[in-house]
C-alpha cells in the first residue's frame, strides 16, 4: 500500500514540476522509498540482536554497522 501511494504520488509531482532539478528529486525520493523494507529489516536485527547489549563498546560497534545502512538513504547526514 505505502509503495502504491509513492508511485502515486511521485507521478503526481512528476507531472506539476517543470525544472529538472525537481524531477531529480523524485527519482531520488522512489530509490530510497525502494530501500526502505532493507532498512526497517536491519535495524531491528539490530534491536533483536544488540537492544539489552550492556557492553558499551560493543553496542557502538553494532550501531556503526546499522548507521552505515542508512548512510545512502541520508546523504546529507554528517558523521561524528
Amino acid at each position: 500500500m505505502e509503495q502504491e501511494n509513492v508511485e502515486r504520488v511521485s507521478a503526481q509531482l512528476l507531472e506539476v514540476l517543470d525544472d529538472e532539478g525537481g524531477k531529480d528529486a523524485v527519482a531520488e525520493l522512489v530509490r530510497q522509498w525502494a530501500t526502505l523494507d532493507k532498512l526497517q529489516n536491519r535495524y531491528e536485527q539490530y534491536r533483536e540482536k544488540h537492544g539489552d547489549e550492556k557492553a558499551v563498546d560493543q553496542k557502538n560497534e553494532a550501531q556503526q554497522h546499522v548507521r552505515e545502512a542508512f548512510d545512502p538513504f541520508l546523504p546529507h547526514s554528517t558523521r561524528v
